[in-house]
């Protein structure tokens, strides 16, 4: 009698237990979305304002917000791509400048000076430095804002 029982419970147990996990999946008489036609799968057709561009010597930059002249100053506003599998990137400073790191981990080097930097991070150059900035890890973008007397 006790076996019987048992089995009665285990019985009772998985009919309950498959009755719940198929209402789980039911649809409720709606249907899943028809395919759109060919010619609306057509991928996007905009562009950025300012791509990043090759700048000198094989260096992807972008111009960001502007390249003024204010007063007796030039300003340059750039973005600074460096990608994982670069070695690094040189940049000279056209001016003395402050950059930003906007994303990433990585190292730069002013002159014989190395430093570690990850997002949030700021540092300054005087006009003329040599910048060598490297990534770790992922990708790294910076902002860099130069200032040069006319």
């Amino acid at each position: 009698m006790y076996v019987a029982w048992v089995y009665f419970v285990a019985l009772i147990a998985t009919i309950v237990c498959t009755t719940g996990a198929c209402s789980m999946f039911d649809t409720r008489g709606v249907a899943l979305l028809e395919r759109p036609p060919d010619a609306q799968l057509k991928g996007s057709i905009s562009r950025p304002d300012k791509p990043f561009v090759e700048g000198p010597p094989g260096t992807p930059y972008a111009r960001s917000s502007f390249s003024a002249t204010e007063g007796h100053y030039v300003i340059e506003v750039r973005d600074l791509l460096v990608a994982p599998a670069q070695q690094g990137i040189s940049v000279e400073a056209m001016g003395a400048g402050v950059l930003e790191v906007r994303d990433g981990t990585g190292s730069v080097m002013i002159g014989n000076k190395t430093m570690a930097v990850s997002m949030g991070a700021t540092f300054f150059v005087s006009e003329g430095d040599k910048i060598r900035i490297e990534s770790r890890g992922g990708p790294m973008i910076l902002r860099a804002h130069f200032f040069k007397n006319r």
